[in-house]
């Protein structure tokens, strides 16, 4: 009987050292990008050396390699005719402990500056889905994700202009509001636009409390739905992107960014001395690490240690008699 018990202890505890511990149950490590450390100067003009090294998110409407993954998914006037000459973007993320930094440079055949953010989807614009926490995570028990909607222009003059939409998971609620502290500077080029964007972290503490604020190594939900209005009138909405669609992980009623990847934000880089080694590894190439939920890997802890207990008790008196 007694061999029969330690027997099934070891199983027991071999099998839940076997069983891999997540902390991410709704985001997807199969899409995943990286944001760089350090400050922006909001001024719509990506200046020199500023967002250097930040890894490149890039999208195109041909040959895209995440489209080819399954991860894109095209809509309106794109899902039977797209031309890389009709819109290209290549995004970045920085961040510090006041702000989420967001650069985007477009390549644009016709730039609409109509419109607001109110409602981005009918005019140039993007929508930017952010989530500091997983709704299976303790500090973010009713789910909330905030959406930065930003437009290059705003009723027919550039500048741009931003809101957030603040969506509530477990009570099925969102409302789009005036993002507080934030800030945009967008400037038209001869093919396109660049548009920069500060968002402070304080909004998302505002319904995520617990949330305290951004750290190197930090993994955080993330999406973007891409939106390209031809029509000077901005009537209605004509052509989207969901970049990073999953279709696998989407919420029930779930809105059309259709899924999470994960955005990793990166330490900054070690300063480089003769007295010192750094690993020059690009961070394009920095290995993707889901660390597991703090919750879930206490109890698997707790669970092991207390087999761990119990077989050592078990040996103590098989010995003692």
């Amino acid at each position: 009987m007694k061999k029969f018990i330690v027997v099934s202890l070891i199983f027991m505890l071999v099998s839940i050292m076997s069983i891999p511990v997540f902390a991410i149950e709704h985001w997807s490590s199969n899409v995943t990008v990286y944001g760089a450390e350090g400050t922006v100067n909001i001024d719509g003009k990506a200046d020199a050396g500023e967002w250097d090294d930040a890894p490149e998110i890039k999208t195109t409407l041909e040959d895209d390699p995440l489209e080819k993954s399954g991860y894109v998914i095209y809509q309106g006037g794109w899902e039977a005719d797209r031309t890389a000459a009709d819109m290209s973007a290549t995004f970045k993320v920085k961040w510090d402990y006041d702000y989420f930094y967001f650069l985007e440079i477009r390549k644009d055949d016709v730039v609409n500056l109509n419109g607001n953010a109110q409602e981005p989807y009918l005019t140039d614009g993007v929508l930017v889905f952010l989530q500091v926490a997983d709704d299976d995570d303790a500090r973010n028990p009713d789910g909330y994700s905030h959406h930065i909607f930003y437009t290059v222009g705003k009723d027919g003059a550039a500048g741009g202009d931003v809101m957030v939409r603040i969506c509530d998971e477990a009570g099925g609620g969102r409302e789009t509001v005036a993002a507080a502290g934030a800030k945009i500077a967008t400037t038209v080029t001869n093919d396109g636009y660049i548009a920069e964007i500060a968002f402070p972290w304080s909004v998302f503490q505002d319904k995520v409390p617990a949330y305290k604020g951004p750290a190197a190594g930090d993994q955080i939900g993330f999406s973007l739905v891409v939106h390209d209005n031809d029509d000077k009138d901005s009537t209605g909405f004509t052509k989207q992107y969901c970049w990073a669609y999953i279709p696998e992980i989407i919420p029930a009623g779930g809105y059309d960014f259709g899924g999470w990847g994960i955005l990793e934000l990166l330490a900054a880089p070690e300063i480089v001395t003769e007295a010192s080694e750094v690993d020059d590894t690009p961070a394009e190439d920095a290995p993707v690490v889901v660390a597991p939920a703090a919750q879930t890997a206490d109890m698997a802890g707790i669970v092991i240690l207390a087999v761990v207990t119990a077989l050592a008790g078990i040996a103590f008196t098989s010995k003692k008699k």
